[in-house]
């Protein structure tokens, strides 16, 4: 589905939508990937435990956002040092105040926010003994550089470790509602067009294919679901305010009004399953060759 996720353009434009929309993010679409991200970290830990020197001292979150996996591995290795790195200063900035609010002075000590891109890491070869990412992989314009830039920045025997989502129609009928609105009314004509990007993951055997050819080996993939419960009105709250905020803004106020009461009306004939959205997600990890 077009869904939650919705397709969005260039790193470029990218960036200044999270920019311009960093405070939503964190209310309305952090809360519905937090879960599967947190997932992710245990999933390294899980894959580490009781090996010899495994444990991270350096950790790299790639996309950090709202720092989620960032607070996740400062809490999970207390003596590891993480680095957030985003396109967006604003993202950034919420990412430091969530921080602030969550993290007690010794564990905020541990982390440092950086402005950067995965195509273009900007740190040294080998400086990391682990890097993440959630939800991130699926943005970049070339997906392939953005993993031989998280290959260059581990050291021999770091690891990888990603989330992002799986190509799959999974038929969200609230989204479908909506998009049939959207496409009868032709109320996205004049919206800027989006440009090509890396896009989600075909299946987990080509997640493993692109790290192979990355330069990793000892390739993990596998496949989990990401849930969340929305309700009529919060997934209405969802679309108005976060995902489609440019359509909404570009209606004249009656018109907008008009769009979110036939939404409404249709929404409250669903049943209250109907707004559970389940979809699958690939967890990634793998290591970089000692030589």
């Amino acid at each position: 589905m077009a869904g939650p996720r919705g397709t969005i353009a260039s790193m470029a434009t990218i960036t200044a939508r999270y920019d311009r929309s960093a405070a939503r993010y964190l209310r309305y679409w952090a809360p519905v990937l937090e879960p599967t991200a947190l997932g992710l970290i245990e999933r390294v830990a899980t894959a580490t435990a009781g090996a010899v020197d495994e444990t991270p001292r350096r950790v790299l979150d790639v996309g950090t956002g709202t720092g989620v996996l960032a607070r996740a591995a400062v809490d999970r290795w207390p003596e590891a040092r993480v680095t957030g790195l985003d396109g967006s200063r604003a993202m950034l900035d919420v990412a430091a105040g969530e921080a602030e609010r969550l993290l007690g002075a010794a564990a905020r000590d541990r982390l440092e926010w950086r402005t950067g891109l995965a195509e273009g890491l900007p740190f040294p070869d080998r400086s990391y003994d682990l890097v993440v990412s959630s939800f991130v992989y699926q943005l970049v314009p070339d997906r392939a550089v953005a993993l031989r830039e998280a290959r260059r920045v581990l050291r021999p025997g770091g690891r990888l470790a990603y989330a992002t989502w799986l190509d799959v129609d999974d038929a969200f009928e609230p989204q479908a509602i909506f998009d049939d609105l959207v496409d009868d009314e032709r109320l996205d004509e004049g919206l800027e067009a989006e440009d090509d990007r890396a896009g989600d993951i075909p299946s987990p055997s080509a997640a493993a294919s692109q790290l192979r050819r990355a330069g990793f080996r000892e390739i993990r993939v596998a496949t989990a679901t990401l849930e969340h419960a929305w309700t009529a009105r919060s997934y209405l709250e969802f679309l108005e305010r976060y995902e489609a905020v440019d359509l909404f803004g570009s209606l004249a106020p009656t018109e907008r009004r008009a769009v979110r009461d036939r939404l409404a009306t249709r929404f409250a004939a669903l049943p209250v399953a109907a707004f559970r959205w389940r979809t699958p997600v690939v967890m990634a990890i793998a290591r970089r060759p000692l030589v």
